[in-house]
């Protein structure tokens, strides 16, 4: 595999380019969370049919990024890097024609399978690619991008629904992802080799995507009583042959006894997925928040929304550059001590408060996962030898996509008691009272996860 030195140009190209493409996947995540009120009036949806149209990629991506990981080290990052990407971007373009609700679902799940590649090879392709000394400034630089992303998601999200609805927000995410392609499939050489025999297991794996699958049914059907409740003792039970059976094949896709003998990363993964129960289910919250319960239209609620990501793009390369100089520890446990505060403060919300407590929100927001993203990414990725980056990175992003997926179930729970299948415009200040519970049950996460990374600092400094 091509290596090239920390002085050739064509590694400063390559990084760059892939840095950059991190920009137009999280543009698409920012910014339908702006276009879900336009989404639901034209297409009729419902207040469960609304939380699945983001719960549902999230389910995609979790369900293949252990699978994806395991593939792209037997074969190789670069070729799935680029198909990831194209896929994404063609996915991205057939959503701007969905005629249903039920197809744009079904479109939204396949779309976040691709993201699955690209973010699973993409942070690998980084950590092979970046100097060791460089490797904190350039996760930096990449996550920079993809706050930027998020940052200017919404601004152009709320623009572009105020022009022509919500269709417009995928047909701008599709033209940005084929435009951020280009370099990386001319710079990025591809070495494509044949997988050996079982190096992925793919039946395990898709009795795993089955168990999400389930768990996210379930949790939008909570009010129908059985059903609801079926589709998550199902999740349960598959779940729980998933981890069975991983402990018995020769080439898991996670290596639980290995992964429960590396206490760095088993702590990382934690606090990681525990804390990003917050992170989407924020920017959903606040969106319903600023267009529903405030009556702000869709260009202003954008606008809003995109300080807090500003805020993380331009503190997320000084956070990199920190944690190389100071260690990461410190820096992870005070980014999820800002989180706490900010669900603390979100659960008491009011409408007659206006839009400037949603920027306190959002700036805390913007602050706590700068602080905390690099540096617990570092972490990860020192944890696992070199020939593991894959699927360090792999661990990384499904931590995450567990974690945003859990907190978009919690949310789909809320909202499927209070309003079933009514539309979520019908009463406002049934909404807040579901925005306080939810940011009530976010709080309780972000407490856990703050206990154990103050438990991972310590074992830290005892150990050096």
């Amino acid at each position: 595999m091509y290596t090239p030195s920390a002085s050739d140009g064509r590694q400063g190209l390559l990084l760059g380019a892939i840095i950059a493409s991190q920009f137009a996947p999280a543009f698409m995540f920012s910014g339908v969370a702006v276009a879900l009120p336009s989404l639901a009036v034209d297409l009729g949806a419902s207040a469960r049919q609304v939380g699945l149209v983001e719960t549902l990629f999230l389910a995609g991506s979790a369900s293949f990024l252990l699978p994806i990981g395991r593939w792209a080290d037997a074969t190789d990052a670069r070729t799935l890097y680029r198909a990831g990407l194209l896929c994404f971007a063609v996915l991205t373009g057939l959503l701007a024609l969905a005629p249903r609700v039920e197809a744009l679902l079904i479109l939204r799940f396949l779309q976040g399978g691709s993201a699955a590649v690209v973010t699973t090879t993409g942070g690998a392709l980084l950590a092979q690619l970046a100097p060791a000394e460089r490797r904190g400034r350039v996760f930096g630089a990449a996550i920079g991008a993809t706050y930027a992303g998020l940052s200017v998601g919404p601004l152009c999200a709320g623009w572009l629904v105020d022009l022509g609805g919500w269709r417009f927000v995928f047909l701008g995410g599709a033209a940005l992802l084929l435009a951020f392609a280009a370099p990386v499939v001319a710079l990025l050489a591809c070495r494509w080799r044949k997988a050996e025999k079982g190096a992925v297991h793919w039946p395990s794996s898709l009795l795993f995507a089955a168990a999400v699958q389930c768990a996210v049914l379930g949790t939008a059907s909570w009010r129908e009583g059985w059903l609801g409740i079926a589709g998550v003792l199902l999740a349960l039970a598959l779940g729980a042959t998933f981890v069975a059976w991983q402990s018995r094949l020769a080439r898991p896709l996670v290596d639980l006894r290995q992964l429960r003998g590396n206490a760095p990363l088993e702590s990382a993964l934690l606090v990681q997925a525990l804390l990003y129960m917050n992170a989407y289910a924020n920017i959903v919250l606040l969106s319903l928040h600023l267009q529903i319960v405030l009556q702000r239209p869709a260009a202003e609620a954008g606008l809003i929304l995109a300080s807090g990501a500003a805020f993380m793009a331009l503190l997320a390369p000084c956070s990199g550059w920190l944690a190389d100089r100071l260690g990461p520890r410190r820096m992870v446990a005070a980014g999820v001590a800002v989180i706490l505060v900010l669900a603390c403060y979100a659960a008491n919300l009011e409408a007659e408060q206006g839009a400037w407590p949603v920027l306190v929100v959002l700036l805390l927001h913007g602050l706590g996962f700068a602080l905390f993203s690099t540096p617990n990414m570092m972490v990860v990725m020192s944890a696992l030898p070199p020939s593991q980056y894959s699927i360090a990175s792999a661990l990384s992003a499904q931590s995450r996509s567990l974690g945003m997926l859990g907190g978009m179930l919690v949310l789909a729970v809320l909202l499927s008691l209070a309003f079933g299948a009514e539309g979520l415009e019908s009463d406002p200040a049934r909404l807040l009272a579901v925005e306080h519970r939810a940011w009530a049950l976010l709080a309780i996460a972000g407490a856990a996860a703050l206990y154990f990374a103050l438990g991972s600092a310590r074992r830290a400094r005892r150990a050096a």
